[in-house]
């Protein structure tokens, strides 16, 4: 019975190869997109991979509000928390600290920088890595140890092993290498060349902890509770708020903590360029859900259109005895074996689209059919159901049909089919319009991101130079005059702070507006920052070398001259603030820039000339001669540092992180929205040629009566376009509430204009007519009498 239920299923697929093919192409490019966005959103959920007890670990997340609804949310936390949660814990919890840095590691002649993370020794009982060598429970317990990462310890060591040797952390501390551990997978916070001990002298934990400032967040706090629960935790963050913001019962500051699963940080933090919200994340498991839903509802709709060719058929094999049982089982027997060829079709378009998906993502996306049954199988089911689904309406229907019912309904298609298939076509076409609609408004977005950053840049390249801070004060003056002496480059200057750097300098005052506190950051700047960068005086001048320097001399951002309360910038020029021994003059106003994402809004910016805080140097090189420059610019690093490497990178590279999680998040769902209205179009496909072919008869009528080929093909046309528009006044409230839920994400958002709505509906209308009007076409061009003699 099986034999001839597949037998009879593929010779029915066979001669309806067009109708076959269609579904047979739009399940498995819907499957595999659906299961490359599950592989996804997996890999997002997954993060750190290695915790034993993801449940029981903990992050603290600081909420820090200041005057003028400014403030931030970070994961960095004050580093003497560590020691306030296991004075009040005790062993109910294991408290560790992490704090990554750039370190110059060297062993011998081999010198590179690296990203170094220092912790505490309860770090590694907290994120179990896989250790390749050495004891992970006592690893870090001395203040001059290092677990190097796998490709760290070949790098420096070669393949002897590295356990006991001697490396140099910043040319002036050493460690001993007491493990190895495998290279951290990509998707963790922890990503590290090494780990230091947090009591290394080069760390800035123990720097921190010297200083004793609650002010100062440096330092994630990890917790794993053992015992402990998360009102033992909230308590005790209340009581540190209460002891050690006393400031926050008078201002209008505060400072309040929250806790957040390790698992779910990068929600809420970006990680090496990748701010994955979870917002991104249920947009992708939205765009699955609808990809399913247009896939399943052409299949749907091709199989309801093509089951009235099959009443004759079931007719006849009634008549012939079969039962109703036999002809449920036929008509169900070919969708199913359709979704199973489309979804393991769909298997090797994962496999072959995932090492691009992987790439665009800068992800490692897996799939394997033993570790991922659960994910084979939960597929397997949603083919099966799409393949019920597909089948059963036109076999409860054809199967109950008496012999006689069923010759005498042949060819014929009910009003209750007709009405069903409308409601899906509109249903399919007002999916595919909002999907278009978020699409065009998240690359607007995207791009404007992108634009606004990268005005900074203006003319020739900009190269940064990270590691300033690691000269001494004459050394760095020095490379900077040398810098700008340089024939091969156009000019350099140095700031305290560049795009995309976590590290702020924040200051609150209540003597600039009577009665209020302000609040802005503090960014200290060679006088030829501007000049470098093209951005114009609004009002005032610039900073001069010697004149200002060492002096109370500042120059505001349009947002922060705003705030001090001038209604002009020329307003500011020369007016004081502050007491006699810390007075700031302003002597200049420029225009608003951004030093961070544009999911921020600019804040205040006060400028300053302190040489000793300079961090970044930026140079400007000629477009056309870049590699002389940067070779210029190695040059005279090695000569003033000789011992450290030089660390740089053009702008543009340092300012695409800004906005590479937004691009990537734009790309990636155009790709598949693009698949969402591709599948569409073939399921529109699948039902003009359906429609043609029912209506052929009734077709050469016409052109007998004496329509025209342009009257045919008018007629075949305009029957889609209501549902088309219906489906816009579906689509465009549900689309308009996604973007502006979407938009919400960021300060310095694209406004929301009506062209892409119409857009993405004329462009749908346009899509739907030229699909139609191919098979209208040719249907209007046969000759009268070929369509009369048609069955």
């Amino acid at each position: 019975m099986v034999r001839n239920l597949l037998t009879t299923g593929l010779r029915v697929l066979w001669k309806d190869r067009l109708y076959a093919a269609i579904n047979l192409v739009g399940l498995a490019v819907a499957f595999a997109a659906t299961l490359l966005i599950a592989l996804w959103i997996r890999y997002e959920l997954n993060w750190e991979p290695f915790l034993q007890q993801p449940e029981q670990t903990r992050l603290i997340l600081a909420h820090v509000r200041l005057p003028q609804n400014r403030g931030f949310d970070t994961l960095s936390n004050p580093v003497m928390m560590r020691a306030e949660f296991q004075t009040a814990l005790g062993d109910r919890a294991l408290v560790a600290r992490f704090s990554d840095q750039d370190v110059v590691l060297s062993v011998g002649d081999r010198r590179s920088n690296e990203k170094v993370g220092f912790v505490d020794p309860e770090f590694f009982r907290i994120v179990t890595m896989q250790f390749l060598a050495g004891d992970p429970a006592h690893a870090l317990d001395a203040p001059d140890s290092i677990v190097l990462s796998e490709s760290a310890a070949i790098k420096f060591f070669g393949a002897k092993s590295p356990l006991g040797e001697t490396i140099e952390l910043q040319n002036r501390a050493t460690a001993r290498v007491t493990g190895v551990i495998a290279d951290p997978p990509g998707n963790t916070m922890f990503r590290k060349t090494a780990f230091a001990a947090s009591l290394s002298p080069v760390s800035s934990i123990q720097a921190n902890e010297k200083i004793g400032r609650w002010s100062n967040f440096n330092a994630y706090e990890l917790i794993r509770l053992q015992g402990a629960t998360e009102a033992d935790i909230r308590r005790e963050l209340d009581r540190l708020t209460d002891q050690k913001y006393p400031e926050d019962k008078t201002g209008n500051s505060s400072h309040t903590f929250d806790i957040v699963a390790l698992r779910d940080a990068h929600f809420v933090h970006v990680v090496d360029g990748r701010a994955s919200g979870k917002t991104s994340l249920v947009t992708l498991a939205i765009v699955a859900v609808l990809i399913i839903a247009i896939a399943g509802v052409n299949f749907v709709n091709l199989a309801t259109a093509r089951a009235a060719r099959r009443t004759r058929e079931v007719g006849v094999r009634k008549s012939l005895g079969a039962t109703r049982r036999a002809i449920t089982l036929q008509l169900l027997t070919e969708p199913f074996l359709l979704t199973l060829a489309g979804l393991l079709l769909a298997f090797v378009l994962v496999e072959t689209a995932l090492p691009f998906l992987s790439d665009v993502l800068g992800a490692v996306l897996v799939f394997s059919y033993g570790r991922d049954w659960t994910l084979v199988l939960l597929a397997t089911f949603v083919a099966l159901l799409v393949g019920l689904l597909a089948g059963l309406y036109p076999a409860l229907i054809l199967s109950r049909l008496s012999p006689v019912e069923a010759l005498r309904a042949a060819g014929r298609s009910g009003g209750g089919s007709s009405r069903l298939r409308q409601a899906l076509v509109v249903a399919q076409f007002a999916a595919s319009i909002g999907l278009i609609v978020v699409t065009i408004f998240i690359q607007q977005q995207a791009e404007h991101a992108r634009d606004v950053n990268f005005t900074q840049i203006g003319g020739d390249p900009l190269v940064m130079i990270n590691n300033l801070a690691r000269l001494d004060d004459s050394t760095r003056k020095t490379m900077i005059e040398r810098l700008n002496a340089e024939p091969a480059l156009r000019g350099a200057t140095a700031a305290s702070t560049a795009q995309a750097d976590t590290a702020r300098n924040n200051d609150t005052r209540d003597d600039i507006r009577p009665g209020q506190q302000v609040s802005f950051q503090l960014v200290s700047v060679d006088p030829r920052f501007f000049p470098l960068h093209q951005f114009p005086l609004l009002a005032g001048r610039n900073l001069e070398a010697g004149r200002d320097e060492g002096q109370n001399d500042v120059i505001l951002n349009a947002t922060a001259s705003k705030l001090f309360g001038f209604v002009n910038p020329q307003d500011a020029i020369g007016r004081s603030f502050g007491s006699a021994e810390s007075r700031l003059t302003i002597i200049g106003v420029v225009p608003d820039f951004p030093l961070q994402s544009a999911r921020e809004n600019v804040g205040p910016l006060v400028f300053f000339h302190d040489p000793t805080i300079f961090r970044y140097a930026i140079v400007r090189v000629p477009g056309s001669s870049i590699r002389p420059a940067l070779q210029a610019i190695d040059r005279i690093w090695r000569d003033a540092a000789p011992t450290y490497p030089i660390v740089r990178e053009f702008a543009d590279e340092r300012l695409a992180r800004i906005w590479r999680a937004t691009q990537r998040e734009a790309d990636v769902l155009t790709g598949f929205a693009l698949v969402a209205v591709l599948i569409g179009c073939l399921g529109l496909l699948g039902l003009a040629a359906y429609t043609a072919e029912r209506r052929t008869k009734e077709i050469g009528i016409r052109k007998a009566m004496g329509a025209s080929t342009a009257d045919v093909v008018k007629l075949l046309v305009l029957q889609l376009t209501r549902p088309v528009i219906v489906a816009n006044l579906l689509a465009w409230p549900v689309a308009l509430w996604l973007v502006q839920r979407w938009l919400a994400g960021f300060a310095d958002r694209v406004p929301i204009e009506p062209w892409p709505f119409l857009v993405a509906s004329v462009g749908t209308l346009l899509l739907a007519w030229t699909v139609v009007s191919g098979h209208a076409l040719a249907v209007a061009r046969a000759r009268p009498a070929f369509a009369l003699r048609y069955e």
